[in-house]
């Protein structure tokens, strides 16, 4: 019974991280787009590599906030 908890719960969790995980790329998409838009002419720039919408505008925002969340591990507090 014991063993059997636990996979139930361990399945609950994996389908809460799964949609969590499916909602943040959406919003790390949406804040992509949204900096895009605003920045365009200066992530077009190639002295900015690494900031094209083709080449990278997705990866910075997201590497960004991956590095929030390490940063905030451990951190007492509401997350």
């Amino acid at each position: 019974m014991l063993e059997d908890e636990q996979n139930r719960i361990n399945a609950e969790a994996t389908a809460d991280h799964t949609l969590t995980y499916g909602k943040r790329r959406t919003e790390l998409q949406s804040l992509a787009d949204l900096w895009y838009q605003e920045n365009k002419n200066w992530a077009e720039d190639p002295a900015h590599e690494g900031y094209s919408k083709s080449h990278g505008t997705y990866k910075q925002i997201e590497e960004a906030a991956n590095d929030g969340n390490k940063k905030a591990e451990g951190v007492a507090g509401i997350q």
